[in-house]
């Protein structure tokens, strides 16, 4: 066995080569990747910066209508001031009654002012000087075709907002209540400030705010920047505004932006994406992808490789000396392996695209769910105040109605209680007695009476005659009219302080529910933006109905009928799902109250899915083309000089002289044992299983590794945790199929390691307990193959439950009527997992030679020298096979010679002309030898003639052998009855 070592010269500018073509494809990937991220970026910005500018148009009008509304609640107590100043007996013209009712009413203070703004009456001593050019707005009510406007000045160093109403031609009352902001209203800027939290731009981003008026930043996450101008980081306002993309820096960090004027409140709104979250994108998808193909390479070069060396040692064997392209099998091998290697990189880049696309958006849409859980939690604590608010100022208004009517009692009569009504800005009152009738009322009620019957509306108010001093009750439909009222009832009480009767107020809720709008879904979840063509929706837990989603024809909808699956409909869930013929990937939060669910538009997130992958593939089925072509023309010149200069020391391959043998599968005795064999002397098909098996173990350790350390590695590795927690739909989709891999990954390790351990340990063992430790072995793969096979088919969504039901009664049924059959299929897949014998190996059968074509569930495919094919039943061929792969066949030739023959003679003969016959016979591996007599019949002596060869050779080799034979013979003189064998 002669070996080169020029190897190095042969790899050198292929590893070259390889490198070169790893650098041109990461730069391609990272290139190509940045081009189509930054497009992305671009329509998710510009769809971002537009759903809040609609957003805010939206929240701006809510806030006009809570401003009216506090305004219009102020107003009415202007009116009911002066209704208690002109109708209240006990109202005395001084000081005291006006913080008496100011006190009542819950404002700062009440005046009454002349025209001038010169104080008539103050409710304390300090009153402002409404004669201050700065209170000219409330002489606009003496004008009578002015409209008045509330507004705020600051008196004292506090600031309050001024209502007023005419007391007569020359005067009129002053009520001073708390500002707008003080109130609980939110000016422009705070729901701008409330908004730009809740938006999520795709990678991270987010979207900030700069005054368009002195360049400040108004908001920034964290309060970065806050206060600051940007032109004190050298930027310019014209930078965000020019509708592009720009790369800037601001202190030690780096933004993507876009921005866009929101005119109504000369803010620059713009949005951001750190630089450092484009970079860690791109460089796991670039990672992934080149870690893929440098894999791929690494397999494509052992597999080429291989087949180069066994293609070279049969040319040298053979005297071959066509070139290497030349070879049909060789060029069919590695158009396909360039072929698959491209190939299954496409696939390879389409699922990297997919996988990370889907974790960036994992991780927003959690992000931004935890957001809009706290906004909710928020509205919800916020809208309880702000009905409990409500109620408490409309019960003070009932109760001071009440004590204004038990102390004049002249007032209790249909017109003046109208005009309270009215003053007081309610509906109605209506009068009960002792008894719960009605004594009089300003409403369409005639003689009504409180009931005494549970189930009707009016009872809880009959309660408050056995004392209890208030009832506010829900609003809800008339039952008389059917219109949305609310109800607030109090006691009235005599000058002893005695039950007088009960006096109920009705409220039209209207006001209540606009004051409300900012606790909405509606206000709330109109906030929360999510990408480009994504949308939030809720939906309610009692009956799967959307509570809220934009689109208003579908709230109330039953969320099934809109292609929802409820059991999806979990806390942290990722699923597909399809709306209104669009597909989403939606993550769910539950919030209590409801699902929330965040949806991103398939299509817009995989947008440069296809355009990307199929680039990748081009480049790489070119860098691939150019490997193999090197791989064929490079060891070709070598041989080539060598055929030339007959000097085969320069080929870097090992050649097998004398008894070397072609190794086609590994030898099935090793197979058994599970030993290993030396990498020179493996096939290229094993070579190549070996390289990716070592892949997989790496790719499994890594996967684990990831998983143990997901809580330490920050936001990127979230999509393994995610995968892990089995949090998201099984079915046909990208979870599933990287759940499965990685399960496999991992099992395969496992098992291998385990496999390898048993069968070391059988080697030290008495016989009796290694095959105990064998049996163990094949019962824990088969378990395991079994076990994968469900386990992937539990996450593709597959009811293996039922499917060992069904398992269960098929194999009852087929017992019964095809026992056969089931033997069968089960000894061929025995054959296939203990690797009895493989595609290629060469079997004897019942004394039927031939090699394996092909092995199929049933049957078995064996081909004999002749090109005959026999088909077998695998049943057959688990007991009764022979396997003859990778071992020498040895066969014998009789030599029959009369019995009067010189037995030494010829015996001397054979002993010395045999061990030359090799050198005529290439075909002979081993021999041929002389091994003695056989026996001695009637008519001849049988000597026996041992010889070795490949199997596929035997034929030849044992009619070349009879042929010298014969020749020997006759010309040593001696006759030749027979050569049998």
């Amino acid at each position: 066995m002669k070996k080169d070592h020029s190897r190095r010269k042969w790899y050198f500018p292929l590893i070259l080569y390889c490198i070169t073509a790893v650098f041109i494809m990461g730069v391609f990937l990272g290139f190509t990747e940045h081009k189509y991220s930054l497009s992305l970026m671009e329509s998710n910005m510009d769809g971002v910066l537009d759903s809040i500018q609609n957003s805010l148009i939206e929240k701006e009008s809510h806030r006009i209508v809570t401003k009216n509304n506090y305004d219009d609640l102020n107003a009415s107590k202007v009116r009911t001031a002066i209704y208690g100043m002109k109708n209240d007996k006990a109202f005395k013209n001084d000081s005291s009654s006006l913080r008496f009712i100011a006190f009542k009413m819950k404002v700062s203070r009440v005046d009454i002012i002349d025209m001038e703004g010169h104080v008539i009456l103050a409710s304390d001593g300090a009153a402002p000087d409404y004669s201050d050019p700065k209170f000219d707005g409330l002489r606009t009510v003496y004008d009578a075709y002015s409209f008045y406007v509330p507004f705020e000045a600051e008196y004292a160093g506090s600031s309050y907002r001024y209502y007023t109403e005419k007391l007569s031609d020359e005067t009129q009352i002053v009520v001073a209540a708390s500002t707008l902001t003080d109130s609980g209203i939110q000016s422009p800027m705070d729901t701008l400030l409330d908004v730009l939290p809740l938006t999520a731009v795709d990678m991270g981003g987010f979207v900030g705010a700069i005054s368009g008026v002195d360049s400040t930043f108004i908001y920034w996450p964290e309060g970065q920047f806050e206060g600051q101008r940007c032109t004190d980081y050298g930027l310019t306002l014209d930078k965000f505004m020019d509708g592009k993309i720009h790369h800037i820096s601001i202190g030690s960090e780096s933004y993507y932006v876009k921005g866009i004027l929101y005119s109504p409140m000369e803010v620059l709104l713009v949005a951001a994406i750190p630089h450092i979250t484009i970079l860690r994108s791109t460089y796991n998808t670039v990672g992934g992808l080149l870690l893929g193909f440098i894999f791929i390479m690494v397999i494509c070069f052992v597999y080429v490789i291989s087949n180069i060396e066994e293609t070279l040692r049969l040319s040298f064997e053979n005297k071959d000396t066509r070139r290497m392209y030349q070879h049909e099998s060789l060029r069919t091998k590695v158009t396909i392996s360039c072929v698959l290697s491209a190939a299954v990189f496409l696939a390879l880049a389409f699922y990297v695209q997919t996988i990370f696309a889907l974790n960036r958006q994992m991780i927003s849409s959690r992000n931004l769910a935890d957001k809009a859980v706290v906004a909710l939690d928020e509205a919800y604590r916020t809208r309880e105040a702000k009905i409990v608010s409500f109620n408490q100022e409309y019960l003070e208004k009932a109760q001071a109605a009440a004590e204004l009517l038990s102390r004049n009692p002249d007032l209790q009569n249909s017109k003046d209680i109208a005009l309270l009504s009215e003053a007081m800005g309610v509906e109605y009152f209506m009068l009960f007695d002792n008894e719960g009738r009605e004594t009089v009322s300003d409403s369409t009620y005639i003689n009504f009476e409180l009931s005494a019957d549970p189930d009707d509306q009016s009872y809880p108010f009959r309660r408050l005659l056995n004392g209890v001093p208030y009832y506010i009750q829900d609003a809800q439909p008339d039952e008389l009219t059917g219109r949305n009222r609310q109800y607030i009832g109090v006691i009235m009480q005599n000058a002893e302080g005695e039950t007088d009767g009960v006096l109920a107020m009705c409220i039209d809720p209207t006001l209540m529910y606009s004051t409300l709008l900012d606790t909405d879904l509606d206000y709330v979840l109109s906030s929360v933006t999510s990408g480009t063509a994504g949308f939030v929706y809720m939906i309610n837990k009692d009956d799967y109905t959307f509570a809220w989603l934009p689109y208003e024809q579908y709230i109330g909808t039953d969320s099934r009928s809109m292609g929802q699956d409820e059991s999806c409909l979990k806390d942290g869930m990722f699923y597909n799902s399809t709306f209104k013929g669009t597909k989403y990937f939606s993550f769910c939060e539950d919030v209590g109250r409801g699902w929330l669910v965040i949806a991103e538009s398939k299509p817009a997130l995989m947008r440069n899915r296809a355009a990307f992958a199929v680039q990748s593939f081009i480049l790489a089925a070119a860098l691939l083309v150019i490997l193999d072509t090197i791989l064929l023309l490079h060891p070709d010149q070598i041989y080539q000089e060598a055929v030339a200069e007959n000097d085969f020391s320069r080929i870097a391959v090992t050649v097998f002289t004398g008894g070397g043998v072609e190794k086609k599968t590994r030898e099935v005795g090793t197979r058994w044992m599970n030993g290993d064999i030396p990498w020179a002397s493996r096939s290229a098909d094993e070579k190549t299983t070996t390289v990716i098996s070592w892949i997989l173990y790496a790719f499994a350790f890594f996967i684990t590794v990831l998983y143990m350390a997901r809580e330490i590695i920050p936001g990127e590795s979230d999509i393994i945790g995610s995968i892990a927690s089995l949090n998201w739909k099984f079915g046909l989709n990208v979870f599933s199929l990287t759940a499965s891999m990685m399960a496999i990954c991992v099992a395969v390790t496992l098992v291998n390691n385990i496999s390898g351990m048993i069968s070391l340990a059988a080697r030290a063992v008495n016989p009796r307990t290694e095959t105990v430790l064998r049996l163990v072995r094949s019962t824990f793969e088969y378990g395991s193959v079994i076990g994968m096979i469900f386990v992937c088919l539990t996450l593709f969504g597959v009811n293996t439950t039922a499917l060992w039901a069904s398992a269960g009664i098929l194999s009852l049924v087929i017992g019964l009527g095809s026992k056969d059959l089931v033997s069968d299929i089960l000894s061929g897949l025995f054959l296939i997992f203990e690797g009895a014998f493989q595609v290629g190996d060469i079997v004897e059968v019942a004394g039927y030679r031939g090699t394996v074509e092909d092995i199929g569930v049933r049957t078995t495919k064996i081909m004999d020298s002749e090109h005959n094919i026999k088909v077998l039943s695998n049943g057959a061929l688990v007991s009764g096979v022979i396997n003859l792969t990778s071992r020498l066949s040895v066969f014998k030739l009789v030599l029959g010679v009369p019995l009067d023959t010189d037995l030494r003679k010829v015996e001397s003969i054979l002993t010395e002309s045999l061990p030359n016959v090799g050198e005529f016979i290439p075909d002979i591996a081993e021999g041929p030898s002389y091994i003695g007599l056989d026996k001695i019949e009637e008519e001849q002596i049988k000597l026996v003639i041992k010889a070795s060869c490949k199997e596929t050779d035997r034929s030849q080799a044992m009619r070349d052998l009879r042929h010298i034979l014969k020749e020997i013979m006759d010309k040593n003189g001696i006759k030749v009855v027979s050569i049998a064998g």
